[in-house]
């Protein structure tokens, strides 16, 4: 009896697992692993765009020859630097960059009783940040990256609010 209901716990916390990330239903042309995180992208032109809305304002950021990977890494270091959470290691943060909204919709709206209808410019779930390509930005960024730093360093996970607030904080320092 115990073999089964270790057997019935395992497929269960399996499928509550692997379930939400199998169905969130994007799919991926191209991954770019970087030092801290991967870039999930659909083409070459997502890639340029993605590198250029998070180059930040300036006339001569396209002159620069700093890769997408090397700019995500910098502005991880940086969210690290602001919150002062240097010293640990920090597992590898997923970056879901898609061109569809409703896709993202669907994924933030999942396992939720009550279901938004607008979908924000980036946000943090299942340790994976998701991104529309039109809503790319390095504050947003930042800021859903500050979420995974804050939830992967601190012992026990802050308030909602809390970590909203840190974040918020991360965003407005870049």
């Amino acid at each position: 009896m115990t073999h089964t209901r270790k057997k019935w716990i395992a497929i269960l916390t399996t499928w509550f697992i692997i379930c939400p990330l199998v169905s969130c239903g994007i799919v991926h042309a191209a991954e770019i692993q970087t030092k801290h995180t991967a870039i999930r992208f659909n083409s070459p032109a997502d890639l340029i765009r993605f590198n250029r809305a998070i180059s930040g304002p300036g006339i001569f950021t396209f002159l620069s020859d700093k890769t997408a990977g090397e700019r995500v890494d910098e502005i991880f270091e940086r969210v690290q630097d602001i919150l002062g959470m240097t010293d640990q290691a920090f597992p590898g943060l997923p970056i879901d960059i898609t061109q569809d909204r409703e896709t993202l919709l669907k994924i933030l709206n999942q396992g939720r009783t009550i279901s938004d209808t607008k979908v924000p410019k980036g946000f943090y779930k299942y340790r994976t940040v998701y991104m529309f390509i039109g809503d790319v930005a390095a504050g947003v960024l930042a800021h859903e990256m500050a979420h995974h730093i804050i939830d992967t360093y601190l012992l026990v996970r802050p308030p909602s609010k809390t970590a909203e607030i840190l974040a918020q904080y991360v965003e407005r320092n870049l």
